[in-house]
């Protein structure tokens, strides 16, 4: 059977990691965010070293926040995040392996 959209996305996302594809998964919603990156560092209990090398990104967050975590995707520290539309306002990210997106955005 299948599992939530949400659910597949985490694995789908722990799977690129595990390969070193620089990735993006966008969500709808700032919740999603932090319930589908918690999702994916449970399937990555194996492997701690990508855990740390996974995060969110949200409007919710900082802006020196942000900016921290632009600068680690940026340059390739962190492989994969997973962000509502607020990472899409001209932010250069970098080169990207994979983008998912999971629902219709909201916009």
């Amino acid at each position: 059977t299948r599992g939530s959209s949400y659910d597949e996305a985490a694995w789908i996302v722990s799977q690129a990691a595990r390969r070193g594809h620089r990735t993006v998964c966008f969500l709808q919603v700032r919740a999603l965010v932090e319930i589908v990156l918690q999702a994916a560092n449970k399937h990555l209990d194996d492997r701690p070293d990508l855990q740390g090398r996974i995060a969110g990104y949200r409007g919710g967050y900082a802006a020196v926040e942000r900016r921290k975590l632009e600068r680690r995707l940026f340059t390739g520290d962190l492989l994969c995040v997973f962000a509502t539309n607020a990472l899409e306002l001209g932010i250069d990210i970098g080169d990207l392996d994979l983008t998912l997106h999971v629902g219709v955005p909201p916009t």
